[in-house]
C-alpha cells in the first residue's frame, strides 16, 4: 500500500487529536496544516513536523502532495470545504456533523460522488455504549425511522 498524503484544515483541538493519531500510522503522513489563523497554522506544523502550512485551504487543494483532507473546522464552514476539496480531487474525512442541513449534505455527498472522491464522517464516538444503546432502541423500532438528531 502507497503512503497517503494528508492536508489538515483547520488547527484545533480535534485537529490535535487526528494529527497525533496520524503519527502512529505508517501509510499516512501529514503534509500540510492550514487554518484562517496562520500563525495557528504555522505552529500546527511545528509541532508536528508538516512541511507545508498556509492561512488559505484552497493553497493546499492546489498542491499534487495531498491526496486527502480532514475538515476539522467549525460546522457551518464544512459544506464548502468539502465540496471544494472534492473539485479538487481530494478524498475528505470531514468531521461530525458533516452539515446543519439535509440539503448541504446532500450536496456535498452528490459533490465527491461526481468528483470520484471517498467522502468520510467521523463518528468517533459510534462505540459508546449510550449510542450502541440509541442504536438498539432505532433498531427495534420504538423512535420511528429518525432523520436527523442532536
Amino acid at each position: 500500500m502507497r503512503q497517503v498524503n494528508i492536508g489538515i484544515i483547520g488547527c484545533g483541538k480535534i485537529a490535535e487529536t487526528h494529527a497525533q493519531a496520524l503519527l502512529k500510522c505508517d501509510d499516512a503522513a501529514l503534509v500540510w496544516a492550514s487554518d484562517i489563523d496562520e500563525r495557528k497554522a504555522r505552529q500546527f506544523a511545528q509541532n508536528y513536523n508538516i512541511p507545508n502550512y498556509s492561512k488559505n485551504h484552497l493553497e493546499m487543494l492546489k498542491s499534487p502532495d495531498v491526496d486527502a483532507v480532514l475538515v476539522c473546522t467549525p460546522s457551518h464552514l464544512h459544506k464548502d470545504i468539502v465540496i471544494e476539496s472534492a473539485k479538487a480531487g481530494k478524498h475528505v474525512f470531514c468531521e461530525k456533523p458533516i452539515s446543519l442541513s439535509l440539503k448541504d449534505t446532500s450536496e456535498m455527498i452528490d459533490a465527491c460522488a461526481e468528483h470520484s472522491v471517498h467522502l468520510m464522517i467521523g463518528f468517533v464516538r459510534r462505540k459508546d455504549f449510550q449510542w450502541l444503546k440509541f442504536k438498539e432502541i432505532v433498531d427495534d423500532g420504538v423512535l420511528g425511522r429518525p432523520v436527523i438528531w442532536r
